[in-house]
């Protein structure tokens, strides 16, 4: 991230823990006001190169590991929270889990955190064990395949929570495609609010991340003076509530109303 005359000009550096080094070489190279960073589970080696060369850091969406660095991002514990407890408050009471990976102390594992703790006030239980969470990369086709599996198995559940928009279109497809409708047989839940959530149809009801917001604040931070310790500056999610959920036993609406509500408790 180079400033120049109040402006920024930004290159954006795919990050492979294998080749460290070529966050080095281009760091020497561009000479860069700062560093913007998307993975939470960046090498701490690397962000202490970083920080050495004088550096700031953003972890921007997420919380940074590195408590060093500043972070803008969601609460994203409560969001999950809260987006089960919206689809328990429907009757749901059997929900597949899409998330990332978990094993590592990211976003995915924040979120199944929060999904289990409302799952287990209701006297519910949450085990990956069980079937009852998939995890794998956070695009379309790992959703498709992972709703296609379920049902191949046979699993039970009448919804799906999905931690990313676009797991969860690839598994209203797959859900489609095993001749369930949505939100008729499956309800399905996203995480986002991307723009694909409100073309597809039904469109998707999803956990709202102020994504613009993430980019201002965390290019403000540039504009002010580094702190100690590191500023976090946490933002508001919401659910946007569209017609890919509906409460089990509601009938089922032909032609949906085209409501887009934020804001739900």
């Amino acid at each position: 991230l180079e400033r120049e005359q109040s402006s920024y000009t930004f290159l954006l550096l795919r990050y492979i823990p294998s080749a460290p080094e070529t966050v080095r070489s281009l760091v020497g190279r561009v000479k860069p006001s700062g560093v913007i960073y998307f993975e939470e589970e960046i090498d701490d080696a690397i962000l202490a190169y970083l920080q050495g060369c004088g550096l700031r850091t953003v972890m921007c969406g997420g919380a940074a590991l590195n408590r060093e660095s500043d972070m803008v991002h969601v609460n994203d514990i409560l969001a999950a929270y809260e987006g089960t407890n919206y689809l328990l408050d429907l009757g749901h009471q059997h929900i597949l889990f899409l998330s990332d990976e978990t094993r590592k102390i990211g976003a995915g594992f924040q979120r199944l955190t929060g999904c289990r703790k409302a799952m287990e006030e209701r006297g519910l239980s949450l085990r990956q064990e069980d079937g009852a969470v998939v995890c794998g990369s956070v695009t379309f086709q790992a959703g498709y395949d992972a709703a296609r599996k379920a049902l191949a198995e046979k699993k039970r559940f009448t919804a799906v929570f999905a931690f990313s928009d676009e797991l969860a279109v690839g598994a209203m497809a797959a859900l489609c495609d095993g001749g369930l409708s949505v939100p008729g047989d499956v309800s399905v839940l996203g995480y986002d609010d991307l723009e694909i959530a409100s073309k597809v149809r039904p469109a998707l009801t999803t956990i709202h991340q102020p994504i613009d917001c993430f980019v201002k604040k965390t290019l403000e931070l540039f504009e002010q003076p580094a702190q100690e310790p590191s500023s976090e500056i946490l933002l508001q999610h919401s659910i946007v509530q569209r017609q890919s959920c509906r409460r089990v036993g509601d009938p089922i609406v032909s032609s949906p109303s085209e409501t887009d509500e934020r804001g739900y408790n």
